[in-house]
C-alpha cells in the first residue's frame, strides 16, 4: 500500500469537502501518480483515485476532462469486480452522470450566439 498516495487522495478529499476546488485535484492526479508509479499496485486501488478526481473535475465544470475518469474507474471495476458489484454499478452512475453534464455542457456551447446591436 502506498501511503503518500493514500495521504494525497484523503486530503483531496478533505479540501473538495471544504469547498477548495483547484487543490484537490492537483491532489488526485498527485495520488495517481504515485499508485502508477509502483509495480505492484493493485488497479482496483486506483478507481477509487479516478473517481475522486473525475468529481473534482466535474465540481470545476471541466465533464469533458472527467469522462476519460469515470469510463477507467469503470472498465478497472468491471474487469476485477463483474458487472453486477455494488462498486461497479456506483461507477457506471458516476459515469452516467458525467456523460449527462457532458451533454448540457455541449449543448450551452453549441446555441447560437445573439448579438446584440
Amino acid at each position: 500500500r502506498d501511503e503518500a498516495s493514500v495521504v494525497c487522495n484523503s486530503l483531496g478529499s478533505a479540501l473538495k469537502k471544504a469547498g477548495e476546488k483547484d487543490k484537490p485535484i492537483a491532489l488526485f492526479r498527485r495520488a495517481l501518480q504515485h499508485r502508477a508509479a509502483r509495480r505492484d499496485t493493485n488497479p482496483l486501488e486506483l478507481a477509487p483515485v479516478l473517481i475522486n478526481l473525475g468529481a473534482a473535475l466535474m465540481q470545476t465544470g471541466a465533464p469533458s476532462e472527467a469522462l476519460e475518469h469515470f469510463e477507467k474507474a469503470l472498465k478497472i471495476r468491471r474487469a476485477a469486480l463483474g458487472p453486477d458489484h455494488a462498486q461497479t454499478i456506483a461507477s457506471s452512475k458516476w459515469l452516467a452522470k458525467c456523460q449527462s453534464e457532458h451533454a448540457k455542457y455541449l449543448h450551452v456551447r453549441e446555441e447560437p450566439v445573439q448579438v446584440l446591436e
